[in-house]
């Protein structure tokens, strides 16, 4: 014998085990008279599939078994059965045969009830598990046009072809054939009363998505107010995320969100031409420089006496070094004090300087004998063009008139010299360092220090280089090739 699987076993209990609230158990004298009637009683029509002999009418089974048949179960019908079958006997006992006749009939139409009214049940639960399922369904721009092809459906129409010109037809169409045959299967009364709830649903439905529809119009309208600013762009992000772009249709949130992009790539055009304009006209404005000649150049009337805010040809590069940390905050540059002995703020001030006062923060280069400064070199880069008239007025006014001169049309250069100092001053329209230009530098002011002793040595160690390159390799000596390598200056 076959093992019945858990759900066989449990609809046979089902069949089997009384109702819970039992059908009356008439006597066979109203049973027989009532199986009588089946001959010619006709048909009771509930739906259009569903036909039930006229004797299974509310007005002639609730009398007699307490219930109307739309109520019976599986089980009630059975029991309905037994209580004719159980009155075939006496009848035939006594030879009474057309009451055993009409009995027997009656079982008959009874059992042949019993498929139409389970078709009945059955899509009565479908049917209005289904339309909850519809009228329920989250909100979409495509639920009005659902619900009302539903309650086509209803009335018995195919609506399938419909329904697959919506987008999101495809998650309906079990529903949509639940309904188009529940047509056959469920009285009038209750297919009205479910296009009522659907036609109720579909007005809510269409008053919603009236007020989506206002509130997308609002958000159109929001973003073509959006300012052609950064703090537009920052209004963008927020309208990109509205929650009514779930709302309405996929293709006209799309479009929305298209507009955005484009409005936000107008934005950042105008803002990085309003930036470059900003920095032209920046640039364009000359830098005044006279006070941070006042604060660099030291020894007025007196090239002698020239420095660079304390700093000198002789002094010591020990205290020049340690002014560049104490009175400068510079560090050292490429090749530490070792072999460029440059220094320089360090690399996180360079945009401070810039934005705060139009230049770089400068760099010096000093040039050693032995342990003093020979020469010294101060660069400083700025934003914008530097005045050369209003500089050369300044420089004339404490120095007098320089001993030589130059001019490019970019570049100017003065020279003084008194009692053995040099001093020379280059003003430069252009850049002087590639690096600089990258960052947005415009001009230039160079500042150069140096004494004679410096280019007597320089000169001396140029002819000791000479005479040590001149000697056979194999008899120099370790300081000598060493004094080679670094310019003959020890």
């Amino acid at each position: 014998m076959p093992k019945m699987s858990v759900a066989t076993l449990l609809a046979t209990l089902t069949l089997l085990s009384p109702s819970v609230d039992a059908l009356e158990q008439p006597d066979c004298a109203a049973l027989e008279s009532w199986a009588a009637g089946f001959a010619t009683s006709g048909t009771l029509t509930l739906a259009p599939k569903v036909e039930l002999s006229a004797q299974l009418a509310d007005d002639k089974t609730v009398p007699l078994f307490g219930a109307p048949v739309e109520e019976w179960t599986g089980v009630d019908f059975n029991a309905v059965k037994n209580m004719l079958n159980k009155c075939r006997r006496p009848a035939s006992k006594r030879g009474d045969k057309a009451a055993a006749r009409q009995l027997y009939e009656a079982m008959g139409a009874v059992a042949k009830g019993l498929g139409p009214m389970n078709m009945l049940r059955k899509y009565r639960d479908l049917t209005a598990e289904s339309v909850d399922n519809i009228v329920n369904y989250h909100h979409v721009p495509e639920l009005p046009q659902i619900i009302a092809l539903a309650q086509r459906a209803l009335s018995g129409e195919d609506v399938n072809a419909k329904l697959r010109g919506i987008s999101i037809g495809r998650s309906f169409s079990d529903h949509m054939r639940r309904l188009q045959q529940a047509h056959d299967y469920l009285p009038a009364s209750e297919l009205e009363a479910l296009a009522a709830k659907l036609a109720a649903a579909e007005e809510d439905t269409v008053a919603e998505q009236s007020a989506v529809n206002e509130e997308f119009e609002a958000a159109k309208q929001q973003l073509a107010a959006v300012p052609m600013t950064q703090a537009g762009a920052m209004e963008l992000d927020r309208l990109n995320q509205l929650p009514v772009l779930g709302k309405v249709p996929r293709e006209d949130a799309l479009a929305f969100q298209g507009e955005v992009m484009n409005k936000r790539r107008a934005i950042s055009s105008a803002v990085r031409q309003q930036a470059t304009q900003q920095a032209a006209a920046e640039a364009a404005k000359p830098v005044a420089i006279e006070t941070r000649l006042n604060n660099l150049l030291g020894g007025e009337d007196d090239v002698e006496e020239a420095s660079v805010r304390g700093l000198h040809p002789g002094i010591l590069y020990a205290k020049a070094k340690q002014m560049m940390a104490d009175d400068w905050g510079f560090g050292t540059g490429a090749g530490g004090d070792i072999l460029f002995k440059q220094y320089a703020p360090k690399g996180r001030d360079l945009n401070r300087y810039k934005q705060q006062e139009r230049r770089d923060g400068g760099m010096f280069l000093f040039e050693t004998m032995k342990d003093e400064v020979g020469k010294l070199s101060y660069t400083e880069h700025y934003t914008g063009a530097l005045d050369i008239v209003a500089i050369q007025n300044w420089l004339i006014g404490h120095f007098g008139k320089p001993d030589t001169q130059q001019s490019t049309p970019q570049r100017f250069t003065w020279n003084w010299e008194d009692d053995g100092m040099h001093l020379q001053v280059v003003v430069s329209n252009q850049a002087l360092d590639q690096m600089r230009a990258m960052w947005g530098f415009k001009s230039a002011l160079e500042i150069t220090l140096w004494s004679d002793d410096y280019t007597d040595f320089l000169a001396a160690a140029e002819k000791r280089c000479q005479e040590l390159m001149n000697e056979p390799a194999s008899e120099l000596s370790v300081q000598d090739k060493m004094d080679l390598l670094q310019g003959c200056k020890q």
